[in-house]
Parts: C-alpha cells; structure tokens; sequence
C-alpha cells in the first residue's frame, strides 16, 4: 500500500473513532459557592449505559449541612466538556449529605413495607438493571453486577481504582421509561462501601453529561448500613457543571440513578426504596 495512503486512512480513522470517555469532565474544577458542584456520565443505551466521573471528598453519614444549591440550575459553573478523567478538580463537599440509620428490615427496606422480588429475573426492591460500564470504568465485573450472597440477591462491585466508575442503576428497569418521583420524600439506600461514592439522579430527557445533581454516599468502611438521601434541593449539587434542568423537574422524569466515585472502592448494594414508587418487573 502506498505511504499517501496509508496516512490518509490513519487520519480518517482518528477523526471518526470517538474517545472512550469523552463525555468526562475536561479542566474544570468544582467552585467555591453551593451549586457549582457536579459529577459526569456519558450513556446512551440501556445495554452500555455510558461512562461517568464524580469528585469529592466523603461526607459523613447523617450530616445536614444546609450549604447548596436552591431548587435551580444554579448559577455557577459551566457545563463540562469533553476531557480526560484525570483533570477532574478537587473535591468538594458543600451541601451534601443524608441520613444515616441501621440497616432496613427485609433486604434493606429501610424500614419500609417488603415488595416482592421479581419472579422471572434477579432483582433488588424490583429493580433488575444494575450494570457496571465499560470504557474507562476498571470495575469488576462488567456489566451485570448482580450476583447471590448466601439466598439474597445483591449488587456487588469493585472499582480498582485509576479511572472513574460508573454503576448506572435503571429505576424503571426500562432505558427510556421515566417515573414521577417529585411526590417521594428521597432515596433509602443499603449498601456498604469501603470508600466514599456520589449517586446522580438523571432524567429521560437529559441522561447524559456531566451537569446532573449529585449528592453524596458516604464510606461504612464496608459494613452495611442503610442511609437516606431526601429530595431537599440542599442535599444535592453538581461538582462540575450547572445542571440544565432544575432538581424539581428533573424528580418528574426520573429515568435512573448514576452511583460514581473515582478511588478504589469495593460496594455491596442490598436495597434501594423510594417510597410510593414499586417498580414493575420486566
């Protein structure tokens, strides 16, 4: 083949090939004021949902720190572009956080009424999408995280560190399907994480990017222990992009939740309720 050739098929294939992770935050660094925080995801498809950054130092459980965002896309910020993970930002933990409680009856309810499990799929509280990404993810495994411990069902995953990871979790257990979440009080999470993580909350509408509302997960040094996240536009920011949609909008369309964190980690999920929300089985 002829030199001429050879390079002109090398440049064609580098300006149609798209990075892996181009959706991840480029040189943007978190601000200083509430509402300038924010993680990043990329996903587009219910079998690869995407790649995803997040950044921020562990909250501890139960804080209430009123420092955030107002229920607005905030005014700081601009949205992220595409980059490399490794240019993420400091972390920041302004107005993030939870409540922190022992761990729920009946698989991590939370307290909450059991529901009955899928009969034809595994499944946690009824949601069967739990998925791991590929890309610039170093997880394992990739893909479905669900797996058996002892006669329950759980989501188990390793970040390894040297990236970030992104465990997209399809509430509806449909990509493309939404639930009106703006009724529900927040999320009550059971899980153990040996570091701390960040859950995004996405819409239909807007599911990819990095200008999500994020709030924190904090660390249990691995043990379980059930945490609730409320609806309350305090407890939720962007680390790097202002959201393009406000929080309250975005609880009417909910599509799914985006857990990220970008240190090794090793997380177990054992429940996940949202409360008047049962989620049908496919």
């Amino acid at each position: 083949m002829k030199l001429g050739t050879t390079l002109f098929l090398v440049s064609y294939a580098l300006a149609v090939i798209p990075a892996c992770g181009s959706d991840l935050p480029n040189s943007q660094t978190p601000g200083a004021s509430a509402g300038s925080a924010g993680n990043t995801s990329s996903a587009g498809s219910s079998g690869n949902v995407g790649s995803s950054g997040s950044a921020g130092a562990p909250s501890n459980a139960g804080s209430t720190s009123s420092a955030g965002s107002t229920d607005s896309a905030g005014s700081a910020g601009t949205p992220s572009s595409a980059g490399s993970a490794g240019s993420a930002g400091a972390p920041s933990s302004a107005g993030m956080g939870g409540t922190a409680g022992s761990a729920g009856a009946s698989g991590g309810s939370g307290g909450l009424s059991p529901l009955q499990e899928c009969t034809k799929t595994a499944s946690i509280d009824r949601i069967t999408q739990w998925t791991a990404t590929s890309g610039e993810c170093t997880c394992t495994p990739v893909g479905n995280i669900l797996t058996k411990e002892g006669q329950t069902e759980v989501a188990k995953v390793v970040f390894n560190g040297g990236g970030w990871h992104v465990v997209p979790v399809l509430i509806t257990n449909q990509f493309g399907k939404t639930a009106d979440l703006s009724a529900a009080p927040g999320i009550t999470l059971t899980y153990s994480a040996t570091a701390a993580l960040h859950v995004q909350i996405r819409s239909g509408t807007h599911w990819d990017g990095g200008d999500q509302w994020a709030a924190d997960v904090p660390s249990t040094s691995g043990m379980k222990q059930t945490f609730t996240i409320p609806f309350d536009a305090s407890k939720w920011m962007s680390l790097f992009g202002t959201p393009v949609q406000t929080l309250s909008s975005v609880l009417k369309e909910v599509q799914g939740l985006v857990f990220v964190g970008d240190s090794a980690n090793t997380v177990v999920f054992y429940g996940l309720r949202i409360q008047g929300f049962e989620p049908a089985c496919p």
